[in-house]
């Protein structure tokens, strides 16, 4: 058997505010492209089909239009597809039945589809409470956790359904290995699953919810376990190269070929300064000059963040004049990060100080201190008692 994984496809996602229809679309032209010239029995999407549990009517057409496209390119391909943490499974199953009987889409409940080639068991995206209501009572074991609970069962199950023992098992979930490297992402965005706990046996294991690349091995285990990762950067901390995984099955056990093949995005992320941590604030206008001319000559489209060290607020001027400098030209001018300089004491304050923060820059920050923050900029002082009763509601007291 023959299949290609991806993941992570975040249709509708915008970056600060640019609209990123096209380049969804430009990944959707190459995966059709791909289905053409490598012919796999399967499509493998492991989840976070939308950014949005509310995705816009134009980022619902562009997932139908993909799956029409998808069965034109191959009369012969399935689609296997989950939904993840970013989806909402009644929107997502809820035309199910009414497409193509070739796209089989998992949103409420896992299931296990029985090829002549291999057993194929999806599981969606579900929070640590709802694995074991999936799992018969008098099978469930409370010494252990429901996710471990589950998976022993589920596995158990395609192992029974593959009649013929020569047939590999192939699962997809979309969870967050312990193990995984999640470079781009902050570490409180999952809830992280050991590795162990997925059952030994399984030929491949398709991971969508981390957007890095990468196979995750395990001792004993004697197929793979692999995030195929998010098709075009997310972020600009996912600068790293984006793909899709296509496999070859040969027997239960035996992976024959597994590829990576990269895919070059519509526009790239850039962050400058590349070669040192952040501009000063007097080099700016002069260095983002010297970038748009170097970077026109390329006639690329980018997205760029600019670091610079600053004490304070990046004055508002500053960024004025960085939209009117990028206004027209290929550079998507999205954000002027500050970059704190060293304290006092030596360390480095957790607050950068041009006022915009990313949703992982956010959840890293302790909220009282931007508290602080936010009266030190009014020059007014946060009183001991204040202080006190905001520690207690954030710890919950």
């Amino acid at each position: 058997m023959k299949f290609i994984h991806t993941s992570d496809w975040h249709l509708g996602q915008q970056l600060y505010y640019y609209d990123r229809t096209d380049e969804h679309r430009h990944f959707i032209d190459t995966l059709v492209d791909m289905i053409r010239e490598e012919c796999p029995d399967a499509l493998l999407v492991a989840g976070d089909i939308y950014d949005s549990h509310t995705p816009s009517l134009a980022s619902q057409r562009l997932f139908e239009s993909a799956m029409e496209r998808l069965m034109e390119a191959d009369e012969r391909l399935e689609v296997f597809l989950i939904t993840g943490n970013h989806d909402s499974s009644s929107k997502v199953t809820l035309f199910r039945h009414l497409i193509n009987p070739r796209i089989h889409i998992v949103g409420m409940e896992p299931e296990i589809f029985v090829r002549d080639d291999s057993v194929i068991g999806c599981v969606p995206y579900m929070p640590e409470f709802n694995y074991r209501p999936h799992i018969p009572e008098q099978l469930r074991d409370k010494a252990i956790s429901p996710m471990a609970d589950f998976y022993r069962y589920f596995v158990g199950r395609m192992r029974e359904l593959a009649s013929d023992k020569g047939k590999p098992l192939i699962l997809m979930s979309h969870i967050a290995l312990s193990n995984a490297d999640y470079q781009g992402h902050s570490g409180r965005n999952f809830q992280f699953y050991d590795a162990e706990s997925i059952p030994a046996g399984i030929a491949y294991h398709a991971l969508g919810h981390i957007h890095f690349p990468q196979t995750i091995m395990k001792e004993g285990m004697a197929g793979i376990t692999r995030y195929s990762g998010s098709p075009l950067p997310l972020s600009f901390d996912e600068s790293y190269a984006h793909s899709v995984t296509v496999v070859t099955l040969t027997d239960a056990s035996s992976i024959s070929e597994m590829r990576v093949i990269p895919l070059e995005p519509l526009r790239k992320v850039i962050t400058i300064p590349v070669d040192r941590e952040a501009f000063e604030l007097d080099e700016v206008d002069s260095e983002a000059d010297k970038f748009l001319k170097e970077h026109s000559r390329s006639a690329r489209e980018c997205y760029l963040r600019i670091k610079v060290s600053t004490p304070g607020s990046v004055p508002e001027s500053v960024n004025l004049r960085m939209r009117q400098l990028f206004n027209g030209t290929g550079v998507r001018y999205c954000v002027m990060q500050g970059v704190a300089k060293p304290t006092e004491a030596g360390g480095l304050s957790p607050l950068h100080s041009s006022g915009n923060y990313t949703v992982d820059e956010l959840q890293d920050i302790d909220p009282l201190m931007i508290v602080e923050r936010h009266f030190s900029q009014r020059n007014r002082e946060l009183s001991d008692e204040l202080r006190q009763l905001l520690g207690s509601i954030l710890n919950d007291d």
